[in-house]
């Protein structure tokens, strides 16, 4: 049986030491990367949908649920009207946990009793780096709305600084074509904060697009079960990215693995045996496996491997 895997919802792409001389020190705290859209994309007048929000820790350090809460916080635009919200924290494919979300706030709030490794279950554990927390709110479009009024997402505690994102959202009665919901390109400072120095090295680069999408298939907060996820108005092909002027990356501070090292079977089939030390990156990827998973996202560490003959990088 033939089964297709589409890239539904998400692209989010972090290089680290990207920069020549870029520091090799490991941030010492988390920070969250927020996004914000709607399913399907273009919200019709006097229908519903839903706002789905992401949180993702972009830092070095876990997030402890327990010991520091983590609260995001919406507030919509005056011409939507919220049905129903949940929340889940995501640590792996098959592991998610549920959040405390409450209506008439419009907050879900993480705060899981973190458990011994031994015997535990994974969707227990702190929020690690490149996992994220999901908050969905099932609205409806109220006669008059229009795009002018943008949606608001924050987030405060679990030891990041806070962050907020303020994103306008498409009230059309066309459906959306294929392209681009939302696009972002950051040069980072370790914590997080934007590097706009000239001539600087950043201590990570990340690039995040996310394609149009149509409505929920099922679950989410529309649906209760969280087991939804969006499909695409088309499914991409190729995507290809190139680097704005000036932005210049250097492979050579950091260590190369073998490409015969990559490719080598381990015991586990979501890891290669090349050493941590020779990752430069991790590509966040959502996903709609409809014969196993269903709506999953997950990180894939980005290697830097030996060059071919004539290759400045692999």
């Amino acid at each position: 049986m033939r089964r297709t895997i589409t890239i539904t919802a998400a692209f989010l792409l972090t290089v680290v030491a990207l920069a020549s001389g870029a520091s090799s020190v490991s941030a010492t705290e988390p920070w969250l990367h927020l996004t914000s859209g709607s399913r399907p994309t273009n919200l019709a007048p006097e229908s519903e949908g839903e706002i789905v929000l992401n949180a993702e820790n972009m830092g070095n350090a876990s997030i402890d649920g327990a010991e520091t809460p983590v609260t995001l916080t919406d507030k919509l635009p005056s011409g939507l009207e919220a049905l129903a919200v949940e929340g889940h924290s995501f640590q792996s494919p098959n592991f998610d946990t549920p959040m405390s979300c409450s209506l008439s706030k419009l907050t879900c709030v993480y705060s899981v009793e973190p458990v011994e490794a031994h015997g535990s279950n994974p969707g227990e554990h702190p929020l690690g780096p490149y996992q994220q927390l999901e908050m969905r709110i099932k609205v409806r479009v109220l006669p008059g709305a229009s795009s002018s009024e943008a949606n608001q997402l924050s987030v405060n505690g679990g030891g990041a600084p806070p962050a907020t994102v303020s994103r306008a959202l498409k009230i059309s009665e066309e459906p959306a074509p294929y392209g681009i919901e939302d696009y972002e390109f950051r040069a980072e400072n370790e914590g997080g904060s934007l590097d706009t120095q000239a001539g600087s090295h950043p201590y990570q680069v990340t690039g995040t697009f996310v394609f149009n999408q149509g409505p929920d298939f099922k679950g989410g907060a529309s649906g209760g079960s969280g087991a939804g996820g969006p499909e695409p108005v088309a499914e991409p092909k190729d995507v290809i990215g190139k680097l704005p002027a000036g932005l210049l990356g250097n492979p050579r501070p950091i260590p190369t693995c073998s490409l015969g090292t990559f490719l080598a079977p381990t015991v586990s089939l979501e890891e290669n045996a090349c050493s941590p030390q020779t990752a430069m990156g991790v590509a966040l990827v959502t996903v709609n496996d409809p014969g196993t998973f269903g709506h999953i996202t997950f990180p894939e560490s980005i290697y830097n491997l030996e060059p071919y003959a004539g290759e400045p990088a692999r």
